[in-house]
């Protein structure tokens, strides 16, 4: 197909997994390629203990980090990705322990604004405007005002 050239799908299956990551929703591992930490995230869930597949879930990462490239915003940068043959994306890590940078994920700021656990199974638009307007004072890492963006 004409996209693979554009998007290719990076088959991370001869990986050795760094470390299970127990953050968040979906099945995800870290992993070292060329002295680089990776995270792949699967479009696999865990749901009352069993595994269901979120199709179209690794296209909506790539997809949200292309649309933030071409908006001058920073985000994390997806590939498209396939282990063992299952779906999902890598990005590398972008924390610098070195500089006492941590993450806080988006999950662990809707549940800090009152969001239940049923609530953060859907994350609606909605909840996560809410969330952003009332917990992020900082801009993000690198981040520079655009001319039609103030705050």
């Amino acid at each position: 197909m004409f996209l693979d050239n554009i998007y290719p799908i990076i088959d991370i299956t001869h990986i050795n997994q760094d470390y299970i990551e127990y953050l968040g929703t979906k099945d995800k591992f870290w992993f070292v390629h060329n002295g680089d930490r990776y995270l792949f995230k699967s479009i696999r869930v865990q749901k009352n203990g069993i595994p269901h597949l979120r199709i179209g879930e690794d296209c909506s990462e790539k997809i949200a980090c292309e649309v933030a490239k071409l908006l001058s915003i920073p985000q994390v940068d997806y590939e498209f990705a396939n282990y063992g043959g299952l779906r999902g994306v890598i990005s590398k890590n972008f924390i610098s322990n070195d500089r006492g940078e941590h993450l806080v994920s988006g999950n662990e700021m809707l549940k800090e604004s009152g969001i239940t656990d049923q609530e953060l199974v859907h994350q609606r638009i909605e909840c996560v405007y809410d969330v952003m307007e009332q917990i992020i004072e900082k801009k993000p890492l690198g981040f520079k005002e655009l001319n039609n963006i103030k705050k």
